[in-house]
């Protein structure tokens, strides 16, 4: 019977997907999880630099195109507190020789105290 609904409204153009909360939910486990890692890797990286063997490494990186990196994947968090969470920019395409993963990572602990102190947004 639910595949005889289910392909009526796919007839009409509309996509019915039982688990859709259920992906959602996986989905944000699988963002909450990268984060994890990504802390993890944060503290060994401390390690490292207090040791003296962590090494920057520049190249070529397009500072737009790794902000709305992180930006999509903080997206989910604002929702849980209830958070306006935007992004706007005039600049399309932005080159820097940097460290990619540095840049991901300053970005991504100052968006973590973001939406630690903030009431109600962050831009």
């Amino acid at each position: 019977m639910s595949y005889k609904i289910n392909n009526d409204w796919h007839l009409l153009g509309i996509s019915i997907d039982p688990y859709q909360e259920e992906n959602e939910q996986l989905q944000v486990m699988d963002e909450n999880a990268n984060r994890l890692l990504g802390l993890v890797n944060q503290l060994l990286d401390f390690r490292r630099i207090e040791s003296d063997a962590y090494e920057i490494k520049k190249e070529q990186v397009d500072v737009v195109s790794l902000v709305q990196s992180v930006y999509s994947r903080f997206s989910a968090l604002p929702y849980q507190k209830d958070i306006e969470f935007t992004l706007s920019t005039n600049i399309s395409k932005l080159v820097l020789q940097a460290d990619p993963e540095v840049l991901n990572k300053i970005l991504s602990n100052l968006l973590i105290n973001a939406f630690k102190f903030a009431r109600n947004h962050v831009r």
